[in-house]
């Protein structure tokens, strides 16, 4: 049987509703608002002719960041898809990385999703991501990821691309090879760095702050 609210009881849930749309919610509206970071994702055509990733699997691998990230202040979202030419579908060097470059847009986070990316240094060693620093513009970090990454590759990415450079010993930590999507995970340290990145992100506006983008 469903338990009856007491009129008394009622009056002061009402009550308490309207004290904190006066008074909470204005104070609430007036904190500095999170910052949201807009992914610009371009993806090759596989040899079909078609996307080698369709935006499903984008937005999983949106999901799972924003899952991790947003409790840290830091939120993203899909700012614009675009088609990247077939001849950077498979990168197989350095050179062919800082390819990416040039088609980088200014104020967003670029994810270059392609067919295969090799390792920079062992040949018959492929990579699901990367986080880049460009050799031919310096100033220019973007992410490049594998049409074979795991559902936390983007997410592991974005750890990078925000300041986490070692990686993880530790299984499932988010920043280790070793890990499984639905278990992923950062430390105390790792959060305490995007925390902070997100502050001074905050302030400035800018990705500019990271030394990152333009």
């Amino acid at each position: 049987m469903t338990e009856r609210r007491r009129p008394r009881a009622r009056n002061l849930e009402i009550a308490t509703l309207v004290f904190c749309t006066i008074f909470v919610l204005p104070r609430s509206a007036s904190a500095a608002p999170e910052p949201i970071f807009g992914v610009t994702v371009s993806i090759a055509p596989g040899d079909d002719g078609k996307d080698v990733r369709d935006r499903d699997w984008v937005y999983a691998q949106l999901d799972l960041a924003e899952h991790l990230y947003a409790p840290l202040g830091v939120h993203v979202h899909v700012a614009q898809f675009r088609t990247l030419d077939a001849r950077l579908a498979r990168i197989g060097d350095p050179k062919e990385r800082d390819a990416f470059a040039p088609l980088v847009t200014p104020g967003t986070i670029d994810v270059f999703v392609v067919r295969s990316l090799r390792d920079a240094d062992v040949k018959t060693l492929y990579r699901m991501g990367v986080t880049w620093d460009s050799h031919t513009t310096p100033s220019r970090r973007y992410i490049v990821l594998s049409a074979e990454a795991k559902r936390s590759s983007l997410a592991h990415e974005l750890g990078h691309y925000l300041g986490i450079q070692p990686h993880s010993a530790v299984k499932n930590n988010l920043m280790s090879y070793d890990r499984e999507d639905d278990q992923v995970f950062l430390d105390a340290a790792q959060a305490a760095l995007v925390t902070n990145a997100a502050r001074v992100f905050r302030t400035s506006g800018s990705l500019q702050v990271f030394g990152l983008t333009p």
